[in-house]
C-alpha cells in the first residue's frame, strides 16, 4: 500500500521521525499528538500520554538513594577490571521472502558502556546502535544459506566475534498477526496479546515478540506458542515507553511484523528508599525524627512514603517525617517503604532511640579575683538540654546557658567562698549536680600603722581614749558602726572588696608635735572591706593598708562592693 500523506497539527515545532523496522513514527514534539505508520501503510493518530502512544512524556527519572556499600567486612570492594566487551549471546535469525530477521542477546560491556555492535555477512557490513539488538536484512536469494557475525564494541576495543548458524531466506511465510495489544501490569511484567495468524498452508510454530523504544532501538524480548506473551520483570527499562510487534514463525521462515501496539511503559514498585537515618528528637521526649534519599520510582511517580515504627505509622510526600508518642529511652524500630501505582517498595530499615533524662556531674573548678568557672561533664540525654548554675541553695539560676561542660559565674568578691552546683534540663527532666565550694582568689593586703615607731601622745593613749596604742580599729561599718577589734602593723588580712565613707589622713599636727603615721599614703575615703574572724561584714581603713603587690594608693584588682 502506498501512504502519500500524514496530516498531523505540529503546533508550530519541530515533527521527530523514528524508523525502526518496517515501522514510521512521527512524533509532533509541542502538540499531544502522534501518528504510528505500519508497514502495510496504515496510519494511526492517536493522543499521547505516558502509557498511550511512543513519544510522548515518560515519568522522569528520580535519583537512586543510597550510597555503595563494602563488603561484609565493611571493607571497600574493589572496582571491576574494565575492558573491550565479550561477545553477544543467542544469536540467530528468522527468514521471509528474501530476507532474514537477525538478533541477538546484549553482550557484556565488562565496565565500559558498549557503543555500537558490527555485523557482518551477505558481502554487506553493518553497524547498530547499542540499544538496537534487531536486524532486517532484506534482497538475499530465496534458498540460499547465510550465515552473520556480531561484534560488540566500547570504548576499551572490540569484543570476541559471535556467529550465526545458517540460515536459509524462503518465500513460503505465514501472515503476520493482528490486533497486537500490550499491557503494563504493576508487577513490573509487560502482558502482550495478538490474534492467531494464518500459516497460509505452513504450519505456524509460534511468535516471536520485539520490543520497540522510543529512541528506535529494538530487541526480541521472547517468543510464545500461544497469542499472549509476558515479558518478565525487569526484562525492559522501567520508565521507558515501548510499542510491541509480533512476528509469526513456521519453522525458521517468518512473516513479516505486525503493526505495532499502542505504546506502553514498564513501572513496578519503587526501589527501596537509600539512606534511612532515624535520630532522637531534641526538642520533645517521646519522639524521633527520619530522613531518606528518594530511590528510583521504576516508571510510576512515588506518590508518597509511609514510616512505620514501633507499631506507628505516619504517611509524608517528602523525605523526612516525625514521629512522636514513645517512651522515653525507648529503642524504636523504623522502616521506610516508597509507594507508586505498583504498590509498596521493599522496606529500608533502621532504628533510634527515643530521649532519656539528663546527667551532670563536676569535674573541676578554677577562680580569678572575682569570677569562678566550674567544669562538669554531662549527658543531654540527646535532647537538647539548658544548663544553670546556682549559688548555695538559691532558688533562681544565676547564669543560664547552653551546655558545653564549663560555666562562669557572674563578677563576685575576691577572698570570697561560695557553694556552686550545676542543673541541666531537657525536655525529659532535670538533673543536679553535687554542691562544690570555690574561692575567689584572695587580695592579700598587710597593715601598716606608724604608732608602732612614733612616740606621741595619741599613740601612747588606749583606745579607750581615743588613742592609738592598741592600733587600728576594725569597723562593722566603713568608717562608722562599733569596732570590732584592733590591729597593728605587719597584720595580714585577705580583702574582699572597697567601698567609700569617712576620710582617713594618716598624719598631721597634734599637741605634741606634727606626725606621719603612714608615709607615702594620701589622705582617703576608701574602706575596704576584709576577712576578720567570724564577722560577716568588717572594714578597715585604706589609710593603714597596703595591698601586696600594688602601690600604696593603689586598689590593684580589687572591686567595688557596690
Amino acid at each position: 500500500t502506498e501512504l502519500t500523506r500524514i496530516e498531523l497539527d505540529s503546533g508550530g515545532g519541530p515533527i521527530e521521525l523514528y524508523h525502526p523496522g518496517d515501522t514510521l513514527f512521527a512524533n509532533a514534539v509541542n502538540t499531544n499528538q502522534a501518528v504510528v505508520v505500519s508497514s502495510d501503510g496504515n496510519a494511526r493518530l492517536a493522543d499521547k500520554n505516558r502509557d498511550d502512544i511512543l513519544g510522548g512524556d515518560a515519568p522522569p527519572d528520580e535519583d537512586q538513594g543510597g550510597d555503595d556499600e563494602g563488603d561484609e567486612e565493611g571493607n571497600e570492594e574493589a572496582a571491576p577490571e574494565v575492558g573491550p566487551p565479550g561477545a553477544v549471546t543467542n544469536l540467530g535469525g528468522t527468514v521471509g521472502d528474501g530476507l532474514i530477521n537477525l538478533s541477538w542477546d546484549a553482550a557484556p560491556n565488562n565496565g565500559s558502556a558498549l557503543t555500537k555492535y558490527v555485523v557482518e555477512g551477505a558481502g554487506e557490513t553493518w553497524e547498530i546502535a547499542a540499544g538496537q539488538r534487531v536486524l532486517e536484512i532484506k534482497d538475499l536469494e530465496n534458498g540460499t544459506p547465510y550465515t552473520f557475525t556480531v561484534t560488540a564494541h566500547n570504548a576499551e576495543g572490540e569484543g570476541d566475534t559471535a556467529t550465526s548458524p545458517s540460515i536459509t531466506p524462503s518465500a513460503e511465510v505465514p501472515d503476520p498477526v493482528g490486533a497486537v495489544e500490550a499491557t503494563a501490569n504493576n508487577d513490573g511484567t509487560v502482558t502482550v496479546s495478538w490474534d492467531e495468524a494464518n500459516g497460509q498452508g505452513n504450519e505456524v510454530s509460534g511468535y516471536q515478540v520485539a520490543a520497540v523504544a522510543a529512541g528506535g532501538e529494538q530487541s526480541v524480548v521472547g517468543e510464545a506458542t500461544g497469542t499472549t506473551f509476558t515479558a518478565p520483570a525487569g526484562s525492559l527499562d522501567y520508565g521507558t515507553q515501548y510499542v510491541f510487534e509480533v512476528t509469526t514463525l513456521s519453522g525458521t521462515a517468518a512473516s513479516e511484523p505486525s503493526a505495532p501496539s499502542g505504546s506502553v511503559t514498564p513501572f513496578n514498585v519503587p526501589d527501596a528508599p537509600g539512606a534511612p537515618l532515624a535520630v532522637t528528637a531534641k526538642d520533645a521526649a517521646g519522639a524521633i525524627e527520619v530522613t531518606w534519599t528518594q530511590p528510583s520510582n521504576n516508571g510510576r511517580d512515588i506518590q508518597k512514603y509511609i514510616v512505620r515504627a514501633g507499631g506507628k505509622e505516619v504517611e509524608a510526600t517528602t523525605t523526612s517525617a516525625r514521629i512522636e508518642g514513645f517512651s522515653n529511652g525507648e529503642t524504636v524500630p523504623v522502616s521506610i517503604v516508597a509507594v507508586n501505582e505498583a504498590g509498596e517498595s521493599a522496606p529500608a530499615e533502621t532504628s533510634s532511640n527515643t530521649m532519656v533524662a539528663p546527667q551532670v556531674a563536676i569535674s573541676g573548678s578554677s577562680s580569678t579575683t572575682s569570677v569562678m568557672t566550674v567544669n562538669f561533664t554531662y549527658d543531654d540525654g540527646g535532647g537538647q538540654a539548658t544548663c544553670k548554675l546556682f549559688r548555695s541553695t538559691a532558688t533562681s539560676a544565676e547564669v543560664t546557658e547552653p551546655c558545653d561542660g564549663s560555666m562562669n559565674t557572674l563578677q563576685h568578691y575576691a577572698s570570697t567562698d561560695h557553694s556552686l552546683r550545676i542543673e541541666i534540663t531537657n525536655p525529659v527532666g532535670t538533673a543536679k549536680s553535687d554542691t562544690v565550694t570555690v574561692r575567689t582568689q584572695n587580695i592579700n593586703g598587710e597593715v601598716f600603722f606608724g604608732c608602732s615607731e612614733v612616740d606621741s601622745i595619741y599613740c601612747n593613749a588606749g583606745s579607750e581614749d581615743n588613742g592609738g596604742a592598741d592600733g587600728v580599729a576594725i569597723m562593722s561599718g566603713p568608717g562608722s558602726g562599733k569596732a570590732l577589734g584592733y590591729v597593728k602593723t605587719g597584720k595580714a588580712l585577705t580583702a574582699m572588696c572597697y567601698t567609700t565613707g569617712t576620710t582617713v589622713t594618716p598624719r598631721g599636727d597634734e599637741q605634741d608635735g606634727y606626725h606621719e603615721y603612714h608615709k607615702g599614703k594620701d589622705s582617703t575615703n576608701k574602706w575596704i572591706r576584709v576577712n576578720y574572724g567570724d564577722n560577716d561584714v568588717a572594714y578597715i581603713s585604706f589609710a593603714w593598708l597596703n595591698i601586696a603587690g600594688e602601690g600604696k594608693n593603689s586598689v590593684g584588682a580589687l572591686r567595688d562592693c557596690g
